[in-house]
């Protein structure tokens, strides 16, 4: 009877143990699936928001090129009206010449004098509109031009700006890991403890256990020592 008893009393021990150990490994496996589900979350969530930045990056790409094709076609023809009145004034400028020179003639009539002093004023007015307009355009060359170190700045900024907040994303997401990895550990010492608590449990049902039988023995031995007295 004492066996059967002592037995009872192990398969306890042992059946209690198993339960301590199975609950948090059950914890833990609960916990890592919804682990699991929060980065399948933020995955998601991080696909999601590089199709938006790539969409908004194509469709500024796209208003960029159409923004250089404008432009482009506006300093084409700009180019164009300054090369075509280039080419009046110097046309003017070689009639002038030729009628000064007619005019400079001994004996040139007053209508070549005339013709000479009219075509020296086209030249002239022809020479000053190049000139303006040549002028203009530089201007607006040398504008454009600061228009494009300042936007070379402005991307040079916000790149340095992303590079920052890619730092801050990368350590905000290593502080986060570290502390995963620290719940971790603390989940794994608790779990050490209950396993430890458990052990000593059955460790003392054991004990118990162990000083009930001696006790019985020593009461079969007062009782076997009583009847032998008898």
């Amino acid at each position: 009877m004492r066996t059967i008893a002592f037995a009872v009393a192990i398969l306890c021990a042992c059946v209690s143990g198993d339960l301590l150990d199975a609950t948090p490994v059950s914890h833990l496996t609960e916990k890592k699936v919804e682990k699991s589900a929060e980065e399948v979350k933020e995955e998601a969530a991080e696909e999601v928001q590089a199709a938006a930045d790539s969409k908004a990056t194509d469709e500024k790409d796209t208003a960029d090129l159409a923004e250089e094709v404008k432009a482009d076609e506006k300093d084409a023809a700009e180019t164009k009206a300054l090369a075509e009145l280039e080419e009046v004034a110097e046309k003017l400028g070689a009639k002038s010449e030729e009628l000064n020179k007619e005019a400079e003639k001994e004996g040139a009539s007053v209508e070549a004098k005339k013709a000479a002093d009219e075509a020296a004023k086209e030249y002239q007015a022809a020479n000053e509109k190049f000139a303006a307009a040549d002028e203009k355009y530089a201007e607006a060359m040398e504008a454009k031009d600061e228009e494009g170190n300042e936007a070379e700045d402005n991307d040079e900024e916000t790149d340095a700006d992303e590079d920052t907040d890619n730092e801050e994303d990368e350590e905000g997401t290593s502080l986060l890991e570290e502390d995963n990895e620290a719940d971790e550990e603390d989940e794994e010492d608790e779990d050490d403890e209950e396993e430890a608590d458990g052990n000593e449990e059955g460790n003392d049902s054991l004990e118990d256990l162990e000083e009930g039988n001696e006790d019985d023995e020593e009461d079969e031995e007062d009782e076997e020592d009583e009847d032998e007295e008898e």
